[in-house]
């Protein structure tokens, strides 16, 4: 059964300019169809990370799964990931309040351009050492969530790409590891998103919906349903591998076209609900 989530990025210019609050992303996202909610540490109220009153509130009156993202990258130096202890800690505590079962890590930094790829070092012998040290703090990272019997996810996402996600899986090796789909960074990294989502569906424990039209440089983030990606194929994939995890939408707006979250997250969940009511990808069950 596929059950619908919204990602909190799809609110992040709203959320960052204070048009809404993290309360009311959740209610729009219940009220929409969502029975889940993806949510980042840091990007919740600091009052909310250490006392998490009202997630609970909210998570009891809609009967919502929460994941939660821990999004300081894992290839950061020593130095630099040393400062971030606390916040860790901080994140298990929070983790096992919300009684999430999936949590999810970022091995790299972002990049939403692959182009600048190569000033990062992700094609580079620095790349590759990043690579190593992320794959380090990941294996950590998984031996930390299994004493609460937590599944780890990480992306493909900037840098990480279908080849550096299975690298990432077998170098690791852990058990509780699983993988999160995003089928539009699929296209941002000139990668097919069909073919990510029926290889890995059996690794996967989320999947982020994502919508783009072109590929590669000339990739543009669109609501669900208008742009190139055919999310009836993507639903019967996910089906016939019997995929039982959240299927979160994560509309992708720059900036200055903030204001336009609301209505794109609307005709997201719209389209998906209706492909859902539809019962031919459902006989692949």
């Amino acid at each position: 059964m596929i059950r619908l989530a919204l990602d909190w990025w799809s609110y992040h210019n709203s959320l960052l300019a204070g048009r809404l609050d993290h309360e009311t992303m959740i209610r729009r996202g219940a009220e929409l169809g969502a029975v889940g909610v993806s949510l980042e540490y840091f990007a919740l109220p600091a009052a909310w990370r250490t006392n998490p009153v009202k997630l609970l509130q909210l998570q009891s009156e809609f009967r919502l799964e929460y994941t939660l993202g821990f999004g300081v990258p894992l290839s950061m130096p020593d130095a630099a990931w040393r400062l971030v202890g606390r916040e860790l800690n901080s994140f298990w505590t929070l983790a096992r309040r919300l009684r999430v079962r999936t949590v999810e890590a970022r091995p790299a930094f972002y990049l939403p351009l692959p182009s600048l790829a190569p000033l990062y070092g992700g094609f580079s012998f620095t790349g590759r050492m990043q690579m190593r040290w992320a794959a380090k703090r990941l294996a950590e990272f998984c031996d930390r969530a299994a004493e609460a019997n937590l599944v780890v996810t990480f992306a493909n996402q900037g840098v990480v790409g279908i080849q550096k996600l299975l690298w990432l899986v077998r170098r690791v090796d852990r058990d509780n590891l699983k993988v999160a789909l995003n089928t539009g960074q699929a296209l941002a990294q000139g990668e097919d998103p069909y073919r990510l989502v029926d290889e890995f569906a059996p690794l996967a424990a989320t999947v982020f919906l994502q919508d783009r039209v072109g590929m590669g440089l000339r990739t543009a983030g669109r609501p669900i349903g208008e742009g190139q990606i055919d999310f009836r194929e993507i639903f019967r994939l996910l089906a016939r591998h019997r995929f039982d995890g959240l299927c979160a939408v994560d509309v992708d707006l720059p900036l200055w076209n903030g204001r336009k979250e609301d209505k794109w997250v609307e005709k997201s969940f719209v389209h998906l609900v209706k492909l859902l009511e539809e019962p031919q990808w459902q006989n692949e069950n």
